[in-house]
């Protein structure tokens, strides 16, 4: 029930129209205006009241799934919760998730049971006072609603302590809220993102220091350009997402302030440009990420304060060389993002501090060079991704020794040569990513005692997208690949092909060559005859005309090239076949 000491002035909306969501989860059948009013007095005994002064002519109508996972406080053995819709005319307005209990009567079953409500894409530029009246809502979500403020009692009667998570995403406020939100006491997570925030007020940082149960804050999306230090903490704050803003400096002494309770920092595309040595003193963080800024370099004490680093994005900044020394600080570090850089080579001591490292994600960069044995001291190293760079070669040392390693991805780079043994004795390697690039030939030799199949494992070597060169030096490779028919070498949009020789154009490198002479596959090219089969055979057609296949044709799957002649082959070793084309 609603306490004694709520004033409230809630606009009466008269009785709401409400549609029952049956067992089968789906709408009842016959006319929906009539049976919704049918069923307005059997849910709802007194007219429903709904606070926000803006909404008029409320309907609520039921949505097409059940919610399972909200447990009834008051039973052992909760009902599943419904999903319902309050709306203007045909405009959603509200989502409310609710328990489905009855205890205080049909009336009230709306106000009482509320879980989660969602509020999108209704004008609600004020938030009056005591809103959402004795909704005990958990989870409140009001986003693209041009909201700018609010009441200082906006969740004033029951909110103010049930209320857990507060989303007021993609409206218009322009400073941290000074009213309402503070005195949530139990809000343990705060959502403001891609509002117009520019200032974050001393002041109203104090007032912040009284939500002792707020463990996340998001402010990301805004146009916060400094964060004052203050004295006042959120003594239970861990995370901290200030990504997309004009921050030009790291806010060190507001930082350093939570340095007992922080474990995850997000401050990417932003404008920051240096880490001072010693500047953060965050010992329990755990994510770090300051991708898409303007830092230039680090000094070997930049990170020296946050030794429990696990994750670490540098990605798109403007490092121009690899310097391990500031890594030293974080041997702790699972997971590695520096691509998007200038980085142009990884010299030989990059991994000498990081023996925990398990993905390293260079993609997207300049580098040309790899040196041997560079990733041998990460011997935990699992995944290694190294897509659209400008590798050229990839030497036998490059990634010998590494027990665990599962994934490489080598796409989109300019590799011309892979030495023998490069991927060799890699026994946990079951995905190798090798298109897009100027391959032309391999050697079997490459892949000796790796990409081993085990029950349950997929094994991926993609080919595709090389110009390669089907030859009697790359025929032992195309044998090895059918003779390995487990390994998936295809993408869904594309399959290796041979370029060259001319004869063997866009000839798939898994199949056998098809013989010299097409007679002896198509005895109908010796005898024309008049056409029986639109796929097979032509009356008084020259072989050079074969050039242009006729319409319909189920041979024509890879193109227009070569002569029409390896197409009916093709279509003729499909049909016989033991290598199928891999979808």
């Amino acid at each position: 029930m609603r306490p004694d000491h709520c004033q409230h002035g809630e606009v009466r909306a008269g009785r709401p129209n409400i549609l029952k969501l049956g067992d089968s989860g789906r709408r009842r059948s016959g006319n929906l205006k009539a049976a919704m009013q049918r069923r307005t007095d059997e849910f709802f005994g007194l007219p429903h009241q709904f606070p926000l002064t803006d909404l008029e002519n409320v309907r609520c109508s039921d949505h097409y799934e059940t919610v399972v996972d909200l447990p009834d406080p008051d039973s052992s053995q909760p009902d599943p919760g419904q999903l319902w819709t309050v709306s203007i005319g045909r405009s959603p307005v509200m989502r409310l998730f609710c328990h489905g209990r009855r205890k205080h009567g049909r009336g009230e079953m709306l106000e009482s049971c509320v879980a989660r409500s969602e509020i999108s894409d209704t004008p609600v530029p004020f938030l009056p006072a005591e809103a959402f009246g004795n909704l005990t809502i958990t989870k409140l979500t009001m986003s693209r609603n041009g909201l700018k403020n609010m009441d200082l009692m906006a969740f004033d009667c029951v909110l103010v302590n049930t209320l857990l998570e507060l989303k007021l995403t993609d409206n218009e406020l322009s400073s941290l809220p000074c009213t309402g939100v503070p005195r949530l006491r139990n809000l343990r997570k705060l959502s403001l993102r891609n509002n117009r925030i520019w200032r974050l007020p001393t002041s109203t940082l104090n007032l912040y220091a009284i939500l002792e149960n707020l463990v996340s804050l998001d402010l990301s999306g805004n146009l916060v350009s400094s964060i004052p230090g203050t004295t006042a903490i959120m003594p239970k704050l861990e995370e901290l997402i200030l990504a997309g803003n004009d921050l030009v400096e790291m806010p060190y002494s507001f930082l350093n302030s939570h340095r007992s309770t922080l474990k995850t920092l997000d401050l990417a595309h932003n404008q920051i440009s240096q880490i001072l040595a010693l500047g953060i003193d965050l010992p329990r963080l755990d994510s770090l990420n300051l991708s898409h800024n303007r830092i230039a370099n680090f000094s070997a004490y930049s990170l020296a304060g946050v030794p429990s680093l696990s994750d670490l994005n540098l990605e798109a900044n403007r490092l121009s060389q690899w310097n391990h020394q500031f890594l030293c600080a974080v041997q702790m570090l699972r997971q590695l993002t520096i691509g998007r850089n200038a980085i142009t080579s990884v010299p030989a001591d990059a991994m000498r501090c990081l023996p925990n490292l398990q993905t390293l994600d260079i993609s997207n960069g300049n580098l040309d060079r790899i040196y041997s044995n560079t990733f041998r001291p990460a011997a935990k190293l699992r995944t290694v991704l190294l897509n659209n760079n400008h590798l050229s070669r990839i030497e036998q040392e490059t990634f010998s020794g590494m027990a665990e390693l599962s994934t490489v991805q080598l796409s989109g780079n300019k590799l011309q040569t892979v030495e023998e043994f490069a991927f060799s004795s890699l026994p946990s390697l079951v995905t190798l990513d090798l298109s897009n690039n100027k391959l032309t030939t391999l050697k079997t030799s490459a892949f000796s005692n790796t990409l081993q199949s085990s029950v349950g494992t997929v094994i991926s070597l993609q080919l595709c997208d090389n110009p390669w060169i089907c030859d009697d030096e790359f025929e032992p490779f195309r044998q090895w690949l059918r003779d390995n028919m487990e390994v998936s070498i295809n993408k869904a949009e594309c399959q290796p092909m041979c370029e060259q020789p001319e004869l063997l154009r866009d000839w798939p490198i898994r199949f056998p060559n098809p013989p010299p002479d097409p007679q002896l596959y198509i005895p109908e090219l010796a005898k024309p005859s008049k056409p029986t089969d639109s796929n097979m055979e032509w009356d008084n057609v020259a072989q050079d005309d074969f050039a242009h296949p006729p319409q319909n044709s189920s041979a024509e799957i890879i193109g227009n090239r070569p002569p029409y002649v390896l197409r009916i082959l093709l279509n003729k070793f499909l049909n016989a076949s033991k290598y199928p084309l891999e979808k």
